[in-house]
């Protein structure tokens, strides 16, 4: 009867803590597949996407261990992280193709305007998550906390950035 009891409970928990694990997979698949949507890249990648969350989701549905279920959030993001990252490079590599095919395949002598269009790099997308950013806690109590927070949020900003590069944070 005790034994009833606790896998009742245990199930019971389980699934109560499936919510915010499904509520993840659901955030993440929105914000990748909204960004891949209409992009050249998306039938090259697209079944791929499809295929890893529905792992995940399979790996939610037969999950009996609390802790891994919890470890499934961070996995989420991480690969959130990993797939716009992904869109991004495959992107410019189709774009960078385009642009090889149309100058290989056009024999008219471009005008100095396109020429100048065609020369300007191409800024490449990098998406990185806040907590790479700032990796501790903050306790803020007076105005003077919240500017060194900020300055030192500023600092980590500036050195993240590359030339020829738009960084993306999520949240």
């Amino acid at each position: 009867d005790l034994l009833d009891k606790f896998n009742n409970l245990y199930d019971s928990l389980l699934q109560e803590m499936q919510k915010p694990v499904d509520e993840a997979v659901q955030d993440a698949m929105k914000r990748v597949f909204n960004e891949l949507n209409g992009k050249l890249c998306q039938g090259v990648l697209e079944d791929k996407f499809i295929k890893t969350f529905k792992e995940i989701k399979d790996k939610i549905e037969t999950c009996n261990d609390l802790a891994v279920l919890q470890s499934i959030i961070l996995e989420v993001n991480t690969l959130k992280l990993r797939f716009l990252n992904e869109i991004n490079s495959e992107e410019e590599i189709l774009i960078n193709n385009q642009k090889t095919e149309i100058n290989d395949t056009s024999i008219v002598e471009p005008t100095e305007q396109e020429n100048s269009v065609s020369l300007a790099p191409i800024k490449k997308i990098k998406t990185i998550s806040f907590k790479e950013l700032n990796k501790s806690s903050w306790q803020i109590e007076t105005e003077a906390d919240v500017k060194k927070y900020i300055d030192v949020l500023e600092k980590q900003l500036i050195n993240s950035l590359e030339e020829n590069t738009i960084i993306n944070i999520e949240f």
